[in-house]
């Protein structure tokens, strides 16, 4: 495996890999461009990791990692104020299966606060909303999966991680033109409704919506006057994060020194990205009967019911903001509470790590209100 460092500041990340990952069969590269002070830094932080010899410094323009040199299995890009600039240079010789790697720091898209830049860097527009995080870190995606598809190619997200003003997610490449167009099916507008927070992406379909505020659960178009909603995007539809790819992290991670700061953010994610609900979906199978040996027989097979795993399916978007989105006329319930709640009644929830006073559930606002509702009651009393 080829891994770079596309844009180092300091060498750090490649420095790490090859003290703790290094193999016979795994290469690391750190990509020092043409600025010289760069070049002294990482130089000296390899001189004083005493790991001369074994990061390969490369200098080459970063707009073209993968035009003018050899393809690269792993590309970490760290990008100050926006990484768009470089996606498409890293997607164009990307082999299959290989994966990228984008962090991002202080980038003013992704607040929501000036959606010209959004549009002009990412290709959506945003807007004022509780769940900017997670929107922000889909906006990003939708850019991604855009710049893979011009280069023929699909991709996969298998973690996204968002900590404070910086967000990190991780992707894997997959190649040909019926990936990219599959791919870009997750791609999708979305509307938004201003009073509720209430939100839905627009169906995947060349027909014109006759009345997009039918498409919203809530009914605040008919009880308030005027214009309610906004149209978002176009922003990633798809999952945010892989739960067998994040199980491999916990058990690779366990011999890491980092593992005790790790596990806590690792779990989060894997529990965000199942979102379970207490009552598991069952659905009917036919299997062949056996006898008592064990054989399968030749008769005809029987239907018996089994447990669906939520793993395999899309854990819902977005988020509820609890100090909005709560009943006025009931005491603030605990987010893990309403967890609970959302749960024994059937429906998929979580915390996330987006928001800690929020929760992820595919229950509507008004569901969800009348769930917190009914639940503080019961404990107040």
């Amino acid at each position: 495996m080829q891994c770079l460092e596309a844009l180092p500041s300091t060498g750090v990340p490649s420095l790490l890999w090859t003290k703790h990952l290094s193999s016979e069969l795994t290469k690391f590269h750190s990509n020092c461009s043409s600025d010289k002070l760069m070049l002294d830094r990482v130089t000296e932080n390899v001189k004083l990791n005493h790991l001369d010899g074994k990061v390969n410094l490369l200098s080459f323009d970063p707009f073209s990692v993968n035009n003018d040199h050899s393809f690269f299995n792993f590309i970490y890009l760290e990008g100050f104020a926006n990484s768009a600039q470089y996606l498409d240079g890293i997607f164009r010789r990307m082999p299959r299966k290989g994966l990228v790697a984008i962090s991002t720091v202080d980038d003013p898209a992704l607040s929501c606060k000036t959606p010209e830049v959004a549009q002009r860097l990412y290709g959506g527009l945003t807007g004022k909303t509780l769940y900017y995080k997670e929107l922000g870190a889909r906006l990003i995606l939708s850019a991604v999966a855009r710049s893979a598809a011009r280069a023929n190619r699909g991709i996969k997200v298998l973690w996204c991680y968002c900590f404070k003003s910086c967000l990190s997610m991780l992707v894997q490449v997959d190649k040909g033109p019926a990936k990219a167009n599959e791919c870009l099916k997750n791609v999708s507008p979305l509307i938004h409704c201003n009073i509720c927070e209430e939100r839905v992406f627009y169906p995947n379909s060349i027909y014109v919506i006759e009345n997009p505020y039918s498409l919203l659960p809530c009914s605040c178009n008919s009880k308030v006057p005027g214009k309610t909603a906004i149209s978002i995007g176009p922003v990633w539809s798809g999952e945010l994060n892989d739960p067998s790819f994040i199980n491999k992290m916990i058990s690779e991670s366990s011999s890491l020194p980092w593992n005790s700061e790790i596990s806590e953010v690792l779990n989060q994610l894997l529990e965000e990205g199942v979102c379970s609900s207490a009552n598991p979906t069952l659905e009917a199978v036919e299997v062949p009967p056996e006898n008592g040996e064990g054989v399968i027989q030749d008769l005809p097979k029987k239907k018996v019911r089994r447990e669906i795993q939520l793993e395999n399916n899309i854990a819902p978007p977005f988020y509820f903001n609890l100090h909005t989105n709560r009943p006025k006329d009931s005491k603030m319930v605990k987010a893990d509470k309403v967890v609970t709640f959302l749960r024994n009644t059937g429906f998929r929830a979580s915390r996330t790590h987006f928001d800690r006073e929020a929760v992820k559930t595919n229950a509507s606002v008004e569901e969800l209100l009348k769930i917190i509702r009914t639940g503080s009651h019961t404990v107040h009393e």
